[in-house]
């Protein structure tokens, strides 16, 4: 093992144990910025070569605020997030999270007509989607969510 041939990354919510984080480097991400969140968004809904129209920036900063706001323990303690027969502790959404919410408001947006250079994203996207992403919310919790 002193000469490895195969390098690997490993992706944890947790932090690792001694054995592991002594023989590597571990990067944690705390607290995203708004800034970071927005840019996020831009990159999963936006091709590369175009900025967002006014109404998508906004759809775009609702969509953040209203993730960082999920965020909050306080937020958090007003919801039963998990389902009825689950005792799990509840926990924090992820930033994949928001990442597969915003791909797939792009290919609803897509499969109704939008083309590839402008999203439009309707109401009724946007809940199937959360119903999507957010699904193991129980139906209290996810409907605290969607408020």
């Amino acid at each position: 093992l002193d000469h490895p041939k195969v390098a690997y990354v490993i992706l944890s919510n947790n932090t690792l144990d001694a054995a592991k984080t002594n023989r590597c480097v571990q990067l944690m991400q705390i607290n995203t910025s708004m800034e970071d969140l927005e840019a996020l968004a831009v990159g999963c809904l936006c091709p590369r070569d175009r900025n967002p129209s006014e109404s998508l920036k906004q759809t775009i900063r609702g969509l953040c605020e209203a993730f960082k706001k999920c965020n909050n323990p306080k937020f958090l303690a007003d919801i039963p997030l998990r389902s009825e027969g689950d005792q799990g502790e509840k926990h924090l959404f992820h930033i994949r999270d928001l990442v597969y919410l915003l791909r797939s408001l792009k290919r609803a947006s897509i499969a109704n007509g939008a083309d590839f250079q402008e999203v439009e994203i309707t109401e009724d996207m946007l809940l199937a989607s959360l119903r999507r992403n957010f699904n193991d919310l129980s139906p209290k919790g996810f409907a605290g969510l969607v408020r």
